[in-house]
């Protein structure tokens, strides 16, 4: 009989299964992000992610990745296998020195433009117009206003998102997949995503 996987406690513990790859994820968002990730996790039982919301720019997210990366070094002799860097276009000045800064040290930067919402509504449906300011609000929240459209029930909070949106989950990716494809075709990114890069990656640590 196989023997269940520990649930994440998400802690600098190192891992129970030493062949997996130790992963950081450090999140823009304080609870949608964070949320989501955690419940992808659980759902597939990976004790070897620590995911941190920061609540923070792309480049304070960055600097917290270095940090934590440090700290991990100098309690177990050795950094995560993998960082990943989440955070969106919005109107962040600091993004793209945010992304050269992270490049320059080997972490991953995870994008959503304009912002992480627009990966949740590729649960739903495809869509690749673009996001502006309009009627006092931001690129984002325009994109909060789509999600919304779509999936009445979002709440930022909640803590079940992941669980709610995983029957789904293939849907995303390949939308996902298909709107970056285009992005980097035209050279416009508004809007894509790479979040489905991250997903696969942490769908790839069940073994």
């Amino acid at each position: 009989m196989a023997i269940p996987k520990p649930k994440n406690n998400f802690g600098n513990t190192p891992p129970q299964n030493p062949s997996k790859d130790r992963i950081l994820v450090v999140c823009e968002g304080k609870s949608t992000e964070p949320n989501y990730f955690r419940g992808l996790a659980n759902f597939y039982r990976l004790n070897n992610v620590k995911i941190v919301g920061k609540g923070a720019t792309p480049k304070a997210i960055v600097n917290e990745a270095k940090h934590i990366n440090s700290t991990e070094k100098t309690e177990y002799g050795d950094g995560y296998d993998q960082v990943y860097c989440v955070f969106d276009r919005d109107e962040h000045p600091d993004f793209n020195e945010a992304k050269d800064a992270a490049k320059k040290v080997g972490f991953i930067t995870i994008f959503s433009w304009p912002c992480f919402e627009y990966w949740i509504l590729l649960h739903f449906k495809f869509t690749r117009r673009p996001y502006a300011s309009s009627s006092g609000r931001t690129p984002a929240q325009n994109c909060m206003k789509s999600l919304k459209d779509s999936f009445s029930e979002y709440e930022k909070n909640n803590k079940n998102l992941f669980n709610e949106l995983s029957p789904r989950l293939d849907t995303a990716k390949t939308n996902s997949i298909r709107a970056l494809r285009d992005a980097e075709k035209t050279k416009e990114f508004n809007p894509s995503t790479k979040v489905h890069v991250l997903v696969e990656e942490l769908q790839s640590q069940d073994f």
